[in-house]
């Protein structure tokens, strides 16, 4: 015990690193800067789409018009991941339509209710639906907008504005469309303003439609069928699909999420594109350079796939754009996503309406598209970025396999090895466990090198992952040899550095990486996923414990609990601000399970009215975070500043009912059997072991106090975060499978010295 202001080297360091820590992280959300919006002189604009057509298709050989498009475009990948493992033609279009993600019409809807609008065969429940019929002014009728009610119900995600086309009749924009897809884009509510949007006129602006004939899928004379269009404000057009029917598969219902095909895409890549969607790319791409051809050089060209190309895989698609407002040779960028060359599907409503000099409707998810200002970049670099996500999907199967059987490996060999109190673990399986905590952090710095251009990218990718946490796990041990709790120390640290610095500056590594979410999937494209926060926040809690044994033995009363206060803020800003870790589920999980470590700091029982204090301060944590999100312009905020704006309008509750939905549904229901009676057995167990259990040095040494203390609160944070987040076992899972290991070492650690005196 050091006394009269005697203070060692290794207090005073780690006091330091707590200051740090804070201070860093009170910083952290004034680094990143966001993209801004150049002003743009309003210029006609033509939206040419289609649907199943990633950047990999694209080139002189099998789409040359769009190859040539590409070079004098502003180029990006667009996520059009809507409900469901993948995106059909209809469900894209109607995204654009309501702004929020959205139902095929008639898949998502009873069968048998909407065949007769149908192009082509009958629809079945399930299977993407066929082409529409619209009259000269755009209105669908009756039927469909019957089904697109029904449809609707079924959708998790609420359409709270006017459709588009309603949209775009406030703000004066004459509208010209062609095709399925185009009359479904820009559809209205019949004839006269939506009762909810203020009537500032009773008849709709110039609205032009014509109805296109297909073969195989792809829309045939839309030169002809543009030309009677031009001279609107904005015209789309709908080319067709490049559709691969031979591998549909039925779909279950569009608002149920499919956890098998889900889990299944975790193993397998896509697949190269078949002779039949490279003949059909083909012919739509000639039809796509006769529109090209027909289209004034004055005017705005956006051309993009709103679809994938089967029910099978879920791909990134394309998105270039060409005009005035456009500076080619660049990346486009929007706040939706904040990586440079990937856009969503979302956004492009919100986009239509900034080049026509039009504002952005609030309801809408999306944000502005920038086409000019951006970054140097184009088809290699978009090529590149599809090629990584591609690559990451099925190692993420193999990887989580491989983490799971290594820590389960480690934590039942311990569980033997330490059923006599007096045996230790020994330096081979304290090596294996920091091994096993390190994958993590390794599955995010591997992400440095472009891993995925070599071939079998998922074993390289493997192999790498082994050698870094290899590697990280032999540091950690060598640090032993100057502090008890170095090698823990090391991994925790280079964890939480890894995936905090990574966040502070645009989230590089956990953008399509393993842990994180793939471009494609539509989870989340910066800031923290559930996994990584979970892996950061443990990271975070064990080093919070570490500081504390350094910093009891002087002033304890007062550094402590100031020590727990500023890591459990520094953890919280960079996993919710909404620039860093824009994580809205995470910080109430933080601040309690901080909360909980404070009161086994200083002594304190949980009282039910602590308890209630301590939920009411996490929830008030999190809502904090998204008003401040909400005081921001429309354009910026993140879904954080939206699920404010959803408790103001009353759809707070819908948004909780989806994210229930999400969590049922992200595995299939026999597992949650499997782990309620896991956990029965857990608990009956311990019961019945109580007292031989809590004897035992692990649970009743002081040397290990603290650490006992970060148990509770990592199994807090778990408990928490997987009642609040959707996939909430991926938190539960890597609780145990990257804290526990680390919590063993430690105290291995811990008891090893004490018998041999140090």
């Amino acid at each position: 015990m050091m006394t009269n202001g005697r203070v060692s080297r290794s207090w005073i360091a780690t006091a330091l690193a707590v200051f740090l820590a804070l201070l860093g992280a009170v910083i952290a959300p004034f680094l990143r800067d966001l993209p801004q919006a150049e002003p743009v002189e309003p210029t006609p604009l033509v939206v040419i789409g289609f649907s199943g057509v990633n950047w990999s298709y694209v080139n002189d050989d099998t789409a040359p018009n769009l190859a040539v498009f590409a070079e004098d475009a502003v180029l990006a990948n667009l996520v059009v991941k809507t409900v469901g493992s993948t995106t059909c033609p209809n469900a894209g279009w109607m995204t654009i339509n309501t702004g929020h993600r959205n139902v095929d019409p008639v898949a998502g809807a009873a069968a048998g209710g909407g065949s007769a609008l149908l192009g082509g065969s009958a629809s079945t429940r399930g299977i993407c639906s066929g082409t529409f019929e619209a009259d000269s002014a755009g209105n669908l009728g009756a039927d469909f907008d019957e089904l697109w009610a029904e449809a609707s119900t079924k959708s998790p995600y609420a359409a709270t504005a006017g459709p588009f086309g309603d949209q775009l009749a406030l703000a004066g924009v004459s509208v010209g469309s062609a095709g399925s897809g185009g009359a479904l884009a820009v559809r209205n509510s019949g004839g006269e303003f939506n009762a909810a949007i203020p009537a500032q006129a009773t008849v709709l602006p110039l609205r032009t439609h014509v109805n296109l004939t297909h073969d195989d899928g792809v829309a045939r004379d839309v030169v002809a069928a543009y030309e009677a269009l031009d001279g609107h404000d904005l015209v789309v057009l709908d080319l067709g699909r490049v559709r691969d029917t031979h591998t549909d598969v039925a779909r279950k219902d569009a608002g149920s999420t499919d956890a098998a095909t889900q889990l299944l895409a975790a193993f397998s890549g896509p697949k190269p594109p078949t002779e039949a969607v490279l003949a059909q790319l083909k012919v739509l791409d000639t039809e796509l350079g006769d529109v090209l051809r027909a289209v004034p050089a004055d005017t705005n060209i956006m051309v993009i796939s709103v679809a994938d190309t089967d029910s099978r895989t879920a791909r990134l698609q394309v998105f270039a754009m060409s005009g005035p407002a456009v500076e080619a040779g660049t990346l486009a960028a929007t706040n939706s996503t904040r990586q440079d060359g990937l856009v969503q599907l979302t956004d492009i409503p919100q986009t239509i309406l900034a080049l026509l000099g039009k504002e952005p409707v609030e309801e809408y998810v999306g944000s502005e598209i920038l086409v000019s200002g951006g970054e140097i970049g184009g088809y290699a670099d978009v090529l590149d970025a599809d090629l990584r996500a591609s690559s990451v999907r099925p190692a993420v199967g193999p990887f989580y396999i491989f983490t799971v059987v290594v820590a389960g490996v480690f934590l039942i060999a311990a569980l033997v090895i330490r059923r006599r109190p007096e045996r230790l673990l020994g330096a081979r399986m304290r090596y294996f466990g920091l091994f096993a905590a390190a994958l993590p952090a390794s599955s995010f710095l591997l992400n440095l090198v472009p891993w995925w251009r070599l071939d079998p990218s998922t074993i390289v990718f493997l192999g790498g992952v082994i050698a870094l946490a290899a590697l990280i796990a032999g540091i950690a041990m060598w640090s032993g040899r100057y502090s008890t709790l170095g090698p823990v120390s090391v991994v925790a640290l280079v964890t939480a550095a890894t995936i905090g610095i990574d966040a502070v500056f645009g989230s590089t590594l956990h953008a399509s990486s393993v842990l994180g979410d793939q471009p494609q999937s539509g989870g989340r494209f910066y800031g923290l996923s559930n996994a990584p926060f979970t892996i950061f926040a443990v990271a975070m809690i064990v080093l919070t414990v570490i500081a504390i044994r350094q910093l009891k033995e002087y002033r304890a009363a007062v550094v402590v609990p100031a020590a727990i206060v500023a890591l459990g803020i520094a953890t919280a800003v960079i996993d919710g601000a909404p620039s860093v870790g824009a994580d809205f589920g995470g910080p109430p999980a933080i601040a309690v399970a901080f909360l909980v470590l404070l009161f086994l700091a200083l002594g304190r029982t949980f009282t039910v009215r602590r308890v209630l204090l301590i939920g009411a301060i996490g929830a008030g944590v999190a809502m904090a975070i998204a008003f401040a999100d909400w005081l921001r312009p429309v354009e910026e905020r993140t879904h954080l500043g939206r699920f404010f704006q959803d408790v103001i309008d009353g759809h707070a509750l819908q948004v909780v009912y989806r994210k229930a939905g999400m969590l049922w549904h992200s595995v299939p229901w026999p597992v949650w059997i499997i782990v309620a009676l896991v956990l029965v057995a857990v608990a009956v167990w311990g019961m019945k072991n109580r007292e031989q259990i809590l004897a035992r040095p692990d649970f009743s040494s002081p040397d290990t106090l603290e650490m006992r203390w970060g148990v509770v609160a990592i199994a807090t944070l778990a408990v928490v975060g997987v009642a609040i987040n959707d996939s909430g076992l991926v938190i539960a899972l890597f609780a145990i499978v990257f804290g526990m290991p680390l919590v063993i070492v430690a105290v291995d650690r811990l008891l090893a010295d004490n018998r041999t005196g140090h």
